[in-house]
C-alpha cells in the first residue's frame, strides 16, 4: 500500500459525501482510506458505514467517545499501513489529479523524499479565495536544513496546514497531534517539517490537482477562544526562539512576515476579556519573545501588505511593540522583572 489517507469525521454531514467522493474519484487509486467517526452527533457515522460497503478501500473506525480532531488523527496514524500518509479534513475536497500528481512528485525523485506540498487554496464560503503552498514553475527538491529555512522562506510557519502534504509514515513514529488543545496543526507541522530529511514543493498545477479547504464562520479559527488563543501562543513560542537564533540563514523579510502575523495574534490574545490563569503569565513571555525578534522598521513596513496594513503597522515601526499592542487592545502589557538582591 502506497498512502493512506486519513479523515477525521465530526459534525460534518452537509460537507462528507463531497469529500469522500472527491477522494474515490481520484486517478490514483493504490491507497486506504481511513475515516474516524470522531462520535459525530449527526449521521455522519451512518454515512461512512455505507461507503465502506461500496468500497473496499474503505476503513472506519469508531471512537466510544469524541477526543477531538487531534485524537482522531492519532486514531487514523496508528491504523495506516501506507508507506506515506496525507490528511483531509472532512469538510474539505480534492482535485481528481491531486493524488496522482503527488505521487508522481514522489517517484521522479533520485530518492524518495519525505514530504511533498501541494498547493491548497482557501476559501471563506464565498467567491473570494487565495492559493498558497507549492510554488510557480518547475517542482523545488530541498534537503535539510535547507529544507526547514525554505519552508520558513515560504512562509510555511504563517500557513501551517497539516492538509495539503504527503508524508513519509516514519516521520510520525514518535510524533502524534497534542490532544485537547488548539490549534493542533501549529504545535505540530513545524516539527515534523524541522524532522524530515528532504521536502518537494510541488510547482505549477491545473485546478485538478489541488487541495480545497473550506474556512466555515464557526470553525476554530474563526472563533478561536481565550483558551485556544493561549495554546496558539504556546505552539508560536518554540518558533519565535527558533527564528531569533536563526535570523542569520533566513532573510530578514520572512521574518518580518511571521512577526507581523503573530503580533496580530498576540494583540487578539490582548483583547480577549476571558480569563485564564495562565494569560498574564503567557502574556509576558510573548512580549519578551517578540520583543528579541523584532525587524527593522523598514522591514515592518516592507513586509506589511497593502496601504492599510502598512498604516496598520506604523506604530509599531515607530513606537515597538508595546504601543502598537496597547494601541490596537487597549491593555498595556505590564513586564515583570526579576528582584533585584
Amino acid at each position: 500500500m502506497k498512502l493512506s489517507i486519513i479523515v477525521p469525521v465530526y459534525n460534518v454531514e452537509p460537507y462528507l459525501h463531497e469529500c469522500i467522493d472527491s477522494i474515490l474519484k481520484q486517478s490514483f487509486r493504490d491507497f486506504e482510506l481511513i475515516l474516524v467517526n470522531d462520535c459525530s452527533p449527526d449521521r455522519c457515522g451512518e454515512i461512512c458505514d455505507i461507503y465502506a460497503k461500496e468500497d473496499k478501500r474503505i476503513r472506519v473506525i469508531h471512537h466510544t467517545e469524541n477526543g477531538g480532531l487531534s485524537a482522531a488523527r492519532n486514531t487514523g496514524i496508528e491504523a495506516a499501513t501506507g508507506e506515506y500518509l496525507t490528511f483531509i479534513d472532512s469538510d474539505d475536497y480534492i482535485g481528481k489529479e491531486y493524488l496522482a500528481r503527488a505521487i508522481q512528485i514522489l517517484e521522479k525523485q533520485p530518492k524518495e523524499p519525505d514530504i511533498v506540498e501541494l498547493h491548497i487554496e482557501v476559501h471563506f464560503n464565498s467567491q473570494n479565495h487565495y492559493c498558497y503552498g507549492g510554488q510557480t514553475g518547475e517542482d523545488q527538491a530541498t534537503t535539510f536544513p535547507q529544507s526547514w529555512t525554505t519552508w520558513i522562506e515560504r512562509e510555511g510557519a504563517t500557513h501551517t496546514y497539516a492538509v495539503n502534504k504527503i508524508y513519509h509514515r516514519k516521520l510520525f513514529k514518535r510524533q502524534r497531534f497534542p490532544i485537547g488543545k488548539a490549534f493542533e496543526d501549529l504545535c505540530t507541522v513545524p516539527r515534523i517539517m524541522k524532522k524530515a530529511k528532504s521536502i518537494v514543493y510541488c510547482g505549477d498545477t491545473t485546478p485538478d490537482e489541488r487541495y480545497y479547504y473550506r474556512l466555515r464562520n464557526n470553525s476554530i479559527t474563526t472563533t478561536a477562544s481565550c483558551r485556544a488563543l493561549c495554546d496558539a501562543m504556546r505552539h508560536h513560542l518554540p518558533i519565535i526562539t527558533e527564528l531569533t537564533y536563526t535570523t542569520h540563514t533566513i532573510s530578514r523579510r520572512s521574518i518580518a512576515a511571521y512577526f507581523l502575523q503573530v503580533t496580530n495574534f498576540y494583540i487578539e490574545m490582548l483583547r480577549n476579556k476571558e480569563e485564564d490563569e495562565e494569560k498574564p503569565s503567557l502574556e509576558q513571555r510573548t512580549y519578551k519573545a517578540l520583543k528579541r525578534l523584532t525587524p527593522t522598521r523598514w522591514m515592518i513596513l516592507s513586509a506589511s501588505k497593502g496601504t492599510r496594513s502598512k498604516i496598520k503597522n506604523l506604530p509599531l515601526a515607530l513606537f515597538g511593540l508595546r504601543v502598537h499592542s496597547f494601541l490596537y487592545s487597549g491593555k498595556w502589557v505590564r513586564i515583570q522583572h526579576p528582584t533585584r538582591k
